[in-house]
């Protein structure tokens, strides 16, 4: 694991640093010359019978750009946490990124286990969130093969970082790079592909 990442992520870090310990009313959004509002879809899986809410961020058309796809931390259900990083999502599209939010709980899903054994009682979730990342992949193969898919990057916070850990050992050889924020109970991949990287907060 690298003790810190080099250009173009660097100023990523130090933006996620700082805006993840702000309040609702105080995020950090880049600047509104910058905006890049969403496209706002949902995909439907029909092998496992399961609607995948997605937003899209993207500042080009037609250009070969690196993917990143963005896991949001857990939110009891309630839906649009997909929605809720756009501080972090918009910034990276404005960087030329094309970018991904996945929503990976629905209100019909079971809550997320507090009793047990994390790695045990939680696996499910996280596989299914890989699932989740591996399903709009290959629909962003059939929808937007300009894209460059040798150079896919994984962005999670907390549960989405657990998910994202978990990804390259479920699938591996798709992603180049993951970043997990605050991810606790998912071992992270020792491999030489991906890159891994994580930013985690004094108390974790």
């Amino acid at each position: 694991m690298k003790s810190g990442l080099l250009s173009p992520f660097t100023s990523f870090l130090f933006i996620l640093n700082v805006g993840l310990c702000q309040s609702p009313d105080n995020r950090l959004f880049v600047e509104q010359k910058e905006r890049v509002l969403p496209e706002i879809t949902s995909m439907y899986d029909s092998i496992r019978k399961r609607i995948i809410p997605v937003a899209f961020y993207s500042s080009q058309t037609g250009q070969r750009q690196e993917i990143v796809i963005f896991n949001h931390g857990y939110g009891y259900n309630k839906g649009g946490d997909y929605l809720a990083y756009s501080y972090l999502t918009e910034y990276l599209a404005a960087k030329g990124y094309f970018v991904a939010s996945i929503q990976h709980e629905i209100a019909t899903d079971s809550l997320l286990p507090l009793i047990g054994i994390p790695q045990v009682v939680r696996k499910p979730f996280w596989e299914r969130g890989a699932d989740n990342i591996m399903f709009v992949i290959n629909q962003l193969k059939k929808n937007n093969p300009p894209l460059d898919f040798s150079r896919i990057t994984l962005i999670g916070h907390s549960n989405g970082g657990d998910m994202v850990a978990l990804f390259p050992k479920k699938y591996p050889n798709i992603v180049n790079k993951i970043i997990t924020l605050d991810n606790r109970r998912m071992a992270l991949p020792r491999k030489t592909r991906p890159r891994v990287y994580s930013l985690r907060s004094s108390d974790q």
